[in-house]
């Protein structure tokens, strides 16, 4: 790794140290995003799936009961004024029923064919009750409404109330994956996070004591040099700006050490040509 830095320029040191701590933010907004819109698609789908099958239970439930209701107003009802409007409630509570049947068979967070079953069989025993009624067989149709009609509706009854529990404890696992997921999105997050501070202090440390470290060491020579001592060691190598100043700094040093022993060989040399040359005079 430290070679690999002394290898680089400070600015393609500076410049690779910001892209790997870019790179590793990119990659945590990517893994958040895509659990977060993980999030959003089951909290979707509880929406579009548990919580719409429980309404649509309830409404058929409410649908049925109303149903239930007009027939045996039919049956009591004595003004004849009355039973077209009457029947035309029917006619609409009916379609309503089957339309909530529909949309129930769509609905796979829950299993609704029985409760389908028992709406179709109420159906079809408040359908034949209505038939008794238009053919003038009052007493017929209301021993049905007793014997037929009001067992059904109580089938249907209780198996809405028993797949409305079933549904409850569909929608509350669903929550708590939710409420789960966010909890570990949150966690991963922040651990991540973390892990991203601490590579950043590093990376940044690393990278400014590539640079801070040998421009002091530098900066100590010439300061040396400056006083007139040559012998320094700069110990830094590198193919950087710095490494470059340092290897100049090395060779200026060394230059001037030869210049400084020539210079004191000839100064010697003189000296010792100086004092023979005294000597043998008169």
């Amino acid at each position: 790794m430290r070679n690999l830095l002394n290898n680089m320029t400070i600015k393609k040191r500076l410049m690779s140290s910001y892209a790997l701590i870019l790179a590793f933010m990119l990659i945590l907004s990517s893994i958040s995003v895509l659990e977060l819109r993980d999030t959003r698609s089951r909290f979707v789908n509880f929406i579009n799936q548990e919580a719409a099958a429980k309404d649509d239970i309830l409404l058929a439930r409410i649908q049925v009961t109303s149903a239930a209701r007009i027939v045996r107003e039919m049956i009591i009802n004595t003004n004849p004024a009355s039973e077209a409007t009457l029947k035309q409630q029917l006619n609409t509570e009916v379609a309503n029923i089957r339309e909530s049947i529909s949309k129930l068979s769509t609905n796979k967070s829950v299993e609704t064919t029985e409760y389908e079953k028992k709406i179709d069989e109420w159906l079809n025993i408040g359908l034949s009750i209505v038939s008794q009624i238009e053919a003038g067989n009052l007493q017929q149709a209301s021993s049905m409404l007793v014997s037929q009609c009001v067992p059904a509706l109580s089938s249907v009854n209780t198996m809405s109330e028993e797949l409305t529990e079933k549904v409850n404890i569909i929608a509350d696992n669903a929550i708590s994956s939710v409420v789960n997921q966010v909890g570990f999105i949150s966690t991963f997050i922040l651990v991540i996070l973390i892990i991203a501070i601490l590579l950043s202090i590093v990376i940044s440390t690393a990278v400014t004591n590539g640079i801070v470290k040998p421009v002091q060491e530098v900066s100590y020579a010439a300061e040396q040099l400056s006083k007139g001592i040559l012998n320094t060691n700069i110990e830094y190598e590198g193919n950087d700006e710095v490494g470059v100043m340092a290897e100049s700094m090395r060779q200026s040093m060394k230059t001037l050490s030869m210049y400084i022993k020539d210079i004191d060989v000839a100064l010697s040399t003189m000296s010792k040509g100086d004092f023979n040359i005294s000597a043998t005079e008169p």
